[in-house]
């Protein structure tokens, strides 16, 4: 894959990622005795809104989506540390979706 969407649709779906990756951020933020570092989770978040913006969206069109998404995805990841097998089963196929909109290695 490019490393920028094809489409507006995509660019979204690119920017929802981050908003995904941010929630994570502040979830793992207020939980340090988890093994996951809230930096890298900011680091990808990070790289999602970049790929959104090559792709044409407006630094403020992907603040917007994130400020829609970004509650819910952190009580998303909340409810999948706990003993919800659905959220944790969500968190998972969202990740998934998300890496597969990342470049591949050694593609800009």
């Amino acid at each position: 894959m490019s490393a920028a969407p094809a489409s507006s649709d995509q660019a979204e779906d690119v920017a929802d990622c981050a908003a995904f990756w941010a929630g994570a951020a502040q979830v793992f933020e207020r939980n340090p005795q988890l093994d996951i570092s809230p930096d890298t989770t900011r680091a990808l978040a990070q790289e999602f809104r970049d790929i959104a913006g090559a792709a044409g969206m407006s630094a403020q069109d992907i603040a917007g989506i994130e400020a829609k998404r970004t509650a819910d995805y952190r009580l998303l990841h909340r409810r999948a540390m706990g003993s919800d097998a659905q959220s944790r089963d969500i968190v998972e196929r969202k990740s998934g979706r998300c890496e597969g909109l990342l470049p591949a290695p050694g593609h800009p």
